[in-house]
């Protein structure tokens, strides 16, 4: 059975809650209003680690994640170098009115 206990004060709880999992104990703060919540809410962990149902649920949609995400990777192309080019461009032109600039410089 898990533990409840407050480590906050008598005005302002912070009940923190232990168990046990693989074997060694584990304390997290409950951030649960009351005792009797946090005793709730460690008895549902224990129970979930009883069951084997340790860790984050995988959610089912999450196949429809990843096709609209490696539709956004294959928009994305490099634009930093033609940035750069076009920058050092205007830089290069604005020079060549002042005085000189001895390298032209075009994107790829």
């Amino acid at each position: 059975m898990g533990t409840v206990f407050n480590r906050g004060t008598k005005d302002a709880p912070n009940w923190y809650v232990g168990y046990r999992e693989h074997g060694r104990w584990v304390y997290k703060p409950s951030r649960q209003p009351t005792r009797a919540l946090a005793k709730r809410w460690v008895a549902e962990i224990e129970s979930r680690i009883a069951r084997g149902q340790v860790g984050i649920d995988e959610p089912d949609d999450a196949p429809a994640f990843k096709a609209s995400f490696e539709s956004f990777l294959a928009g994305l192309t490099n634009r930093t170098r033609t940035t750069i080019a076009a920058a050092a461009s205007a830089t290069c032109s604005r020079i060549s009115a002042a005085g000189s600039c001895s390298r032209s410089i075009s994107p790829p």
